[in-house]
């Protein structure tokens, strides 16, 4: 808590207490709005207000959910896609915004109280018999967290029996706050004993006996050596050592792979790579995806198209998968079990 005096010629001084609200995440301050906050206006049929710099009260934090889920459920008798995410704040809301794939700029904003981390479309959503890009941010007051997490419905039936389904059912979680894989356990190196086993064609040494018979007496004038007690010297050929085992496959061939200054195509979407960065763009050239690549020893870029026709991204850390449906990329983390043969033959 903070204070100051104030004092107006000859009247008595007043101390004016700017308070904090205890439990709050960030401290409210009458500012300009920043970037990195959107300014919305309720519910509203579409985002596309202009934010102004005015002096409002502002989180100096937000924060977004660390994944966004779409499941295949039921709502009463009727299938519908069921979208959830985990608390990011007990105090923070939640915005939903169904943005129409078909009519750009057509659009539905829901705003979700705190503690709520569900939701199935509204009913104006099961009245267009169409795709819909759904963005999830958090919400405090009129302030949302920046970028949003996206899934993508699909409605399939109208009226009060309307159907609506996860375009593709499952997770995605931001690549800044979350790595795209686990981290491969690196290959246990088997440390070789020194070989005792002498070379080919060699003889192996017997030691010396140091065990001396008696000498035999004969009647004659003749001294019999005394005979040995060990095993007398054989010659064997050693079998030649076997090689040291490896669990590392050999890296795959460079040329698998994008290199830095190329591109590949799979027909409908190139990919190319300039300095570290992949660059998705579509047959008319318009750019689709972009993100920063980290090259490694063994697999170079590692960006790869599948006989499949999607993009995977091989690193020492994992496998990532991007698709691109309708002119949206989306990149997600692939288990090394559902690789198709090529890509794992790559591994």
């Amino acid at each position: 808590m903070y204070g100051r005096q104030v004092s107006a010629g000859n009247r008595p001084s007043r101390l004016v207490v700017i308070g904090c609200i205890p439990g709050v995440a960030a401290a409210l301050v009458a500012v300009v709005v920043v970037p990195g906050f959107a300014a919305t206006q309720g519910t509203e049929a579409a985002l596309n207000d202009t934010a102004q710099a005015r002096a409002v009260p502002t989180a100096a934090t937000m924060v977004r959910p660390t994944s966004f889920t779409c499941t295949d459920s039921l709502q009463g008798s009727n299938r519908a896609a069921l979208l959830s995410w985990p608390s990011v704040d007990p105090l923070y809301g939640y915005r939903l915004v169904f943005q129409s794939e078909a009519l750009l700029g057509q659009s539905r904003t829901v705003n979700l109280p705190a503690g709520t981390l569900s939701s199935y479309p509204p009913a104006e959503i099961l009245s267009l018999l169409q795709n819909f890009t759904v963005s999830l941010y958090s919400r405090v007051g009129e302030f949302v967290s920046t970028p949003a997490l996206t899934r993508r419905i699909s409605v399939t039936s109208l009226g009060s029996n309307g159907i609506s389904t996860c375009v593709t059912p499952g997770t995605v979680t931001p690549t800044t706050t979350a790595p795209l894989a686990a981290a491969r356990v690196a290959p246990t190196t088997t440390a070789t004993a020194p070989s005792t086993t002498p070379a080919a064609g060699t003889t192996t040494p017997v030691p010396a006996s140091t065990t001396t018979a008696p000498p035999v007496t004969s009647t004659t004038t003749t001294t019999v050596a005394p005979a040995p007690t060990t095993t007398p010297p054989v010659t064997t050929t050693a079998a030649p050592p076997l090689p040291p085992t490896s669990t590392t496959p050999p890296p795959p061939p460079a040329s698998a792979f994008v290199a830095d200054g190329g591109s590949a195509t799979s027909g409908a979407t190139t990919a190319s790579v300039a300095g570290n960065t992949l660059t998705l763009t579509g047959p008319d050239g318009t750019s689709l995806y972009s993100r920063t690549l980290t090259p490694s020893a063994r697999y170079g870029s590692g960006v790869v198209f599948s006989t499949t026709g999607d993009l995977y991204v091989l690193a020492d850390s994992g496998v990532s998968r991007i698709v691109v449906a309708n002119g949206v990329a989306t990149e997600s983390a692939a288990s090394t079990a559902e690789l198709p043969a090529d890509i794992g033959a790559l591994l």
